[in-house]
């Protein structure tokens, strides 16, 4: 992977962005008659909303990293034309929030139970296709967008997940990371028995972690035999290099 291809971050302006209603077409992906202009402006009012209660994280190496991995993602889906950001919450909960238009925000809680940078792009990719097909707009009636945005982060229909999670890792492998990496991210959290806020919604929004895992096996299995994913060792050292320095204190 060559990060050298990826445009410049923006993920520090994440909540101060406005958006001009200029398109002149509804957006086609995910059935929904939601014009992509409105999808975008919607995502920008919920990031407004979530990063009141939780500020991004004041790391800019670490801000940057995550949103190099997450539009190097978006480059091998059908919405590559999203202003795709990506945004650390300074939140010590386990969680990851996919919002409309392009936006996807992960707390730190969530970012401290990874491991590898492939493990890190997993979580992105679920929410990067959760966006791509507009789920939350598919569970929302045209009179709720408009009234009630905060309905957009509450459950969706376990097809809808099972359908995120088959497309994270196409996606992942697209990138030339290991799709197994999303099931070992599976796999800790539901060993993971902490009381933690988090994970106890991740557990009630979410089909049950052995359904997805049991679901998704033979479609990674697939993926792993026709991919050569990129080497681990600049892999490991982008992860430790940004990710390492979340551990120092930081200003609020």
């Amino acid at each position: 992977m060559n990060f050298k291809h990826v445009n410049t971050v923006l993920a520090v302006g994440l909540c101060v962005l406005t958006v001009a209603l200029t398109a002149v077409r509804p957006a086609a992906a995910g059935g929904t008659d939601i014009w992509e202009s409105r999808e975008i402006e919607m995502g920008d009012e919920l990031a407004v909303s979530l990063l009141g209660g939780a500020k991004l994280l004041n790391n800019d190496a670490a801000q940057e990293y995550v949103n190099q991995v997450g539009r190097w993602l978006t480059l091998g889906t059908e919405r590559v034309d999203l202003p795709w950001q990506f945004g650390i919450m300074n939140r010590t909960e386990i969680g990851a929030y996919p919002l409309p238009g392009g936006k996807v925000l992960i707390t730190l809680g969530m970012l401290k139970q990874l491991k590898t940078e492939s493990e890190l792009a997993a979580v992105l990719a679920h929410e990067i296709a959760h966006v791509v097909k507009r789920h939350q707009l598919q569970s929302l009636s045209s009179d709720t967008t408009q009234t009630n945005l905060g309905a957009i982060t509450v459950a969706l229909p376990p097809a809808l997940e099972f359908e995120a999670d088959r497309m994270a890792v196409v996606i992942l492998a697209r990138a030339g990371y290991d799709p197994a990496a999303y099931l070992s991210v599976l796999r800790r959290l539901r060993s993971n028995h902490s009381n933690d806020a988090g994970l106890a919604m991740l557990n009630t929004v979410h089909p049950p972690f052995g359904e997805r895992i049991t679901q998704l096996q033979p479609i990674v299995q697939r993926l792993s035999t026709s991919i050569t994913p990129s080497p681990a060792e600049p892999q490991r050292a982008r992860f430790t290099a940004a990710i390492g320095s979340i551990r120092a204190p930081t200003r609020q």
